[in-house]
């Protein structure tokens, strides 16, 4: 065990700077989206408010911006910002203060602390299954599939949270096997900035703590000091409190206030899914689910499903027989199945907690992009146990690992195939039928490239969008002789040479005249991947 150790680590490093590498060479190729300006505006006051603070203080000279908003004033101020304040202090302190240098910088920037929790990833795995190669799968399956892949350079919301979720896994679990006061401290850190990038943060600390209760009652042997819950209580919300500036000022009710608003947190606009329009407010409670079926590689869907499968048939016979006479019956017999079942959870309580609820979800299911790792533990699970019921039987091993082996390539080979339009991927089912029954770029990803199309032909344009998009926020990354090209007229479209459509809309353009293409507009180019249409351009004739 300690030359796989060894051996792990290298592997780690090695696929590190691989991943870097790959970083390094395509991070400028992805576009805005259109949540990306307001969120570092979150970073911003909060790091405004920061400053004030210290000037307060210490009498410190430091510029403040007299232009941001209070935080206690300010319309988003339960927003988590931890990262986001991280990646304005990075830009003070090396000078980037050019548009498309900021956004650039932060795509890199989110890329790197994805790679790190595929690094986490990768290592958490190998901690529970023993199995380089399983590990190595896992963190690159993780690494390769196409929807996390895209996200990973411009979603610092859910991507960073994904990101401290693996982490918080990672040191929860460590905890939940050694209890060591280090791993104690360090599960309450993930979790706090788990937390502080997300309040729904909180829901998975109560899952740990759960866990650490189930296992006290489950094995009467185990005798855990109950000091030791509330020493996790102290030292999770005092990190916390540290790394939320909106707690500072109030930290009880300012939480309670956060906690509360994101559970109510409402969007009224219409999604299309499934070919028709819905409210926010009132999706199919299979919204979610059906997401990530169709969003996902087929042969992960198939291991996914595969493996619950598995684990629902072992946990039912153990139910059944429990007994009297069968002292010591327990629901897991080895710290692999503790870690599965642990997964399980995770998944299965934000999921019914949303159904329940009837939470408001949009484009896609990106605010549930932090279970996938998750889920991708239970298929690995899967395999493992596949792996042991056929120990003997070479040619079905071979057939499982051709069959990992393929997903993988398969993965890679769609990377290639959507680049930079990795976020648009959708599986071979469903792929030819996308365009009639989801949204496709609904954060306007392809604007930029689309920009580009229209500012090579050398001349001035004057530009209109149907549908939602900031073409002024995509004009702004591109290089100053291609802005001199670009006037946006935004919906006028009686002055417009131009007409970009990617068919995102917030109501039924049916009903909204603003969403219709004038017959005097023919389509003259796009941007396309596979089967799927991403954007368009409409000429005037």
């Amino acid at each position: 065990m300690p030359h796989f150790k060894k051996k792990i680590e290298y592997y780690l490093i090695f696929l590190f700077f691989l991943l870097l590498l790959i970083s390094l060479f395509i991070f400028k190729d992805y576009g805005i989206s259109i949540d990306e300006e307001s969120t570092r505006y979150h970073g911003l006051v909060s790091f405004n408010y920061i400053l004030e603070i210290l000037n307060k203080i210490f009498g410190f000279k430091v510029f403040t911006n007299p232009g941001y908003p209070a935080l206690e004033n300010y319309e988003f101020k339960e927003y988590g910002v931890i990262f986001e304040l991280f990646a304005v202090v990075l830009e003070k302190i090396f000078f980037i203060d050019t548009h498309n240098n900021i956004f650039h910088f932060r795509h890199l920037l989110t890329n790197i602390f994805f790679i790190v929790g595929i690094i986490f990833f990768t290592k958490l795995i190998f901690e529970n299954f023993n199995n380089i190669y399983l590990s190595l799968w896992s963190g690159l399956i993780l690494y390769t599939s196409p929807r996390i892949f895209a996200h990973s350079f411009y979603n610092s919301k859910d991507i960073i949270f994904l990101t401290f979720f693996i982490i918080s896994i990672y040191y929860t679990f460590e905890f939940l096997k050694k209890k060591k006061d280090k791993h104690l401290l360090l599960s309450c850190l993930a979790l706090s900035f788990l937390t502080a990038t997300r309040v729904i943060g909180i829901y998975f600390f109560i899952i740990f703590i759960l866990f650490l209760l189930m296992e006290i009652l489950e094995n009467k042997k185990n005798k855990i000091n109950f000091k030791i819950f509330l020493k996790i209580l102290i030292v999770y919300f005092a990190f916390t409190y540290i790394l939320w500036p909106f707690l500072w000022a109030d930290p009880i009710n300012n939480f309670i206030y956060a906690l509360s608003s994101m559970s109510n947190y409402g969007w009224d606009g219409s999604v299309y899914y499934l070919g028709k329009f819905h409210n926010s407010y009132h999706l199919p409670w299979h919204y979610s689910l059906v997401w990530i079926l169709v969003s996902n590689s087929v042969g992960i869907v198939v291991l996914l499903l595969l493996s619950l499968l598995l684990f629902s048939i072992r946990i039912s016979k153990r139910l059944f027989n429990i007994s009297d006479k069968n002292k010591n019956f327990t629901l897991w017999k080895s710290s692999r199945e503790y870690f599965s079942y642990y997964n399980i959870i995770l998944v299965l309580a934000p999921i019914l907690l949303i159904i329940l609820n009837n939470s408001t979800l949009y484009t896609g299911w990106r605010h549930l992009y932090f279970l996938f790792p998750s889920l991708l533990i239970i298929c690995t699970s899967g395999i493992y146990y596949l792996l042991q019921l056929i120990n003997k039987k070479n040619k079905m091993k071979l057939v499982l690992n051709i069959f990992c082996l393929f997903i993988l390539l398969i993965n890679i080979f769609n990377l290639i195939k959507f680049h930079p339009y990795q976020n648009v991927y959708f599986n071979f089912f469903i792929e030819k039928k996308a365009n009639d029954n989801f949204e496709i770029d609904y954060w306007g990803l392809s604007n930029i490239e689309i920009l580009k199309k229209i500012a090579s032909k050398k001349k001035i344009s004057n530009i209109c969008n149907s549908g939602l998009m900031d073409l002024g926020m995509s004009k702004r990354m591109l290089i100053k002789k291609d802005r001199d090209f670009i006037i946006i007229k935004g919906q006028d479209f009686n002055n417009c040479d131009y007409i970009i459509s990617n068919k995102i809309y917030v109501s039924n353009p049916k009903y909204s005249k603003k969403y219709q293409i004038p017959d005097n507009f023919k389509k003259v180019d796009g941007i396309v991947r596979g089967n799927i249409v991403i954007s368009s351009i409409y000429k005037k004739n």
